[in-house]
């Protein structure tokens, strides 16, 4: 299990340059603790969901904001069916420009996930977190982080 307390210390370390550069931006932790989750199991699913597969884009109706939610909801879900003590440590990471999906290893090692484009193109080196969140592009900048 991964407290609270070192989700807040490991997002903060892992954007801690983008958080100079962004401002000030929401870093919302709900739970107490979590249960850190693969990677590639996160992409694993992402690639296997019937709606996530089938990419139902439509703009502002179920978009990028959408997409990563619906990741979070459905393994919040698959967390309760097969009773895992604490929630999976996958949240939601929100830019002005496109919305990613983010989880916390076994070794708490922070991973992106772009959800929305085949092969969910991830990284967990955090010295490419700024290129991979596209930050280098004027007014883009980190609008929340949810978990």
């Amino acid at each position: 299990m991964v407290k609270r307390l070192e989700i807040e210390r490991k997002i903060a370390s892992g954007f801690g340059d983008i958080l100079g550069k962004s401002g000030h931006f929401p870093v919302v932790v709900v739970d107490n603790q979590y249960q850190p989750v693969q990677a590639d199991w996160i992409k694993a699913a992402i690639e296997t969901d019937a709606v996530l597969v089938r990419k139902p884009y439509t703009r502002d109706v179920f978009d990028c904001d959408d997409y990563a939610f619906y990741l979070k909801t459905k393994f919040a879900l698959v967390a309760q069916q097969k009773n895992v003590p604490a929630p999976f440590a996958l949240g939601v990471l929100i830019t002005k420009l496109h919305a990613f999906n983010f989880c916390f290893e076994p070794d708490t090692t922070l991973h992106l996930i772009n959800t929305q484009v085949d092969g969910a193109p991830s990284t967990s080196n955090e010295a490419a977190f700024e290129s991979f969140l596209d930050m280098n592009i004027p007014g883009n900048r980190i609008e929340l982080i949810y978990i």
